[in-house]
């Protein structure tokens, strides 16, 4: 091995002519839209071609070939730099992602969010979940927040945090009629496989991680609201008939990533097209637009980003999201 070889940090994965991943991808099952496939297919998909290929034609199929498709033009057309915010009526929410005081870095406080509503004439604030807080504990506090404010609500939610808010919709159905939108970013929404790793039926196995996780300060509950042996998540769920609601789901593949979150996509792709963190199907809310970020995994890192949410705001302002 060569002395550059050692002195380099990190061996990125090599990268790809993504432009002939997408046109190999339009090439595949062109007759199928989003509406009429089968999750089955993208493992087939993975199966015969690969995990970047298969990304790659579920990303395809939601931009050119499902019910959203018209939406993205509309979308796109508008130029945060051109500096015309229209005002909205109504306050945005915040629910934050696990560990959001723990990893400031990865913004998942919603800050970002918070100050862009702003621009555009809204009340915006952050729900004072538990960073570290269990599902159930989180429940209770965007309970009594939501109950002390008035409608009409739009609410953000970063990875975890989608999953307070799911089953708060799920166990409070008559407060949350509050709530006209719902944007989940990065969401998860079911178990994690990921989680397995750390806990499952064996008692010798949950001693460990709680040994482990207690040394960072992480209560093993945090971790196995998510295990896929868990009733909390791994149910079927339907959200409120008078809800909107919008997907924002990263699009990585392995090019794209590095540091630790590569080695999780790397686990998780034997499961399937994933952003690192939860597979890509999981994180699509049942009946809402998807917005796929191309090249943005879980922790919904990319330069496109603040143009991206400056746009969502400016549909939501003209009424595109209802």
């Amino acid at each position: 091995m060569s002395l550059i070889r050692l002195l380099q940090k990190e061996i990125p994965a090599t990268v790809l002519d993504e432009t002939d991943l997408f046109l190999k991808a339009k090439s595949i099952f062109p007759k199928i839209n989003f509406r009429n496939f089968e999750a089955n297919q993208l493992l087939e998909i993975q199966k015969t071609y690969g995990i970047d290929l298969a990304t790659a034609f579920l990303y395809d199929l939601i931009r050119n070939r499902s019910e959203s498709t018209s939406f993205y033009k509309k979308l796109e057309s508008f130029a945060p730099e051109s500096g015309n915010f229209g005002k909205i009526k109504g306050k945005v929410l915040v629910v934050p992602a696990g560990l959001y005081e723990e990893l400031p870095e990865y913004a998942g406080d919603g800050s970002l969010i918070l100050s862009i509503a702003k621009k555009f004439g809204l009340e915006a604030s952050k729900i004072p979940v538990l960073s570290k807080g269990k599902i159930s504990e989180n429940v209770k506090i965007i309970l009594d927040t939501i109950k002390k404010e008035k409608e009409p609500l739009y609410v953000f939610s970063f990875s975890k945090g989608s999953s307070d808010f799911r089953v708060f919709l799920e166990s409070y159905p008559e407060i949350s009629s509050k709530v006209k939108l719902w944007i989940s970013i990065c969401g998860v929404h079911k178990g994690l496989h990921l989680v397995e790793r750390f806990v499952g039926n064996s008692k010798v196995k949950n001693f460990f991680s709680k040994s482990l996780l207690n040394v960072v300060g992480i209560p093993l509950e945090f971790v196995s609201d998510f295990s896929l042996q868990s009733e909390l998540l791994n149910q079927s769920y339907s959200i409120p008939k008078h809800l909107k609601t919008v997907s924002v789901v990263g699009f990585p593949i392995e090019s794209h990533l590095k540091g630790t979150i590569r080695g999780r996509y790397q686990y998780l792709s034997r499961f399937g097209p994933n952003d690192g963190i939860t597979l890509l199907l999981d994180a699509i809310l049942p009946e809402s637009k998807i917005i796929p970020v191309w090249g943005a995994d879980h922790y919904f890192r990319s330069p496109k980003i603040s143009n991206l949410l400056h746009q969502i705001f400016h549909a939501l302002q003209k009424g595109w999201l209802f």
